[in-house]
């Protein structure tokens, strides 16, 4: 797990948690959640993709999301396996 994922879960982490806030972009950036999540999907063998509605769209798939759907495809980890 990325280090500072508890610390938002829990609170403490407040730098990341003021720079989400603030600068969202940004902090993925500077803590490197991008990577992070690329490398968690290539070492699994899947992902689960919960499309739930969001600020009143149905169905809602966001950037991040279809970043993630993105990563796993082109690693192989989505959809049916090979014959």
């Amino acid at each position: 797990m990325h280090k500072g994922m508890f610390g938002i879960a829990d609170g403490t982490a407040k730098e990341l948690i003021d720079g989400i806030s603030t600068n969202h972009a940004e902090t993925k950036r500077k803590h490197n959640f991008i990577k992070w999540w690329h490398d968690c999907i290539k070492s699994g063998d899947a992902i689960l993709v919960c499309n739930f509605d969001k600020n009143g769209i149905p169905n809602y798939v966001g950037g991040n999301i279809l970043m993630e759907i993105g990563f796993a495809h082109v690693n192989n980890e989505i959809g049916a396996p090979p014959l």
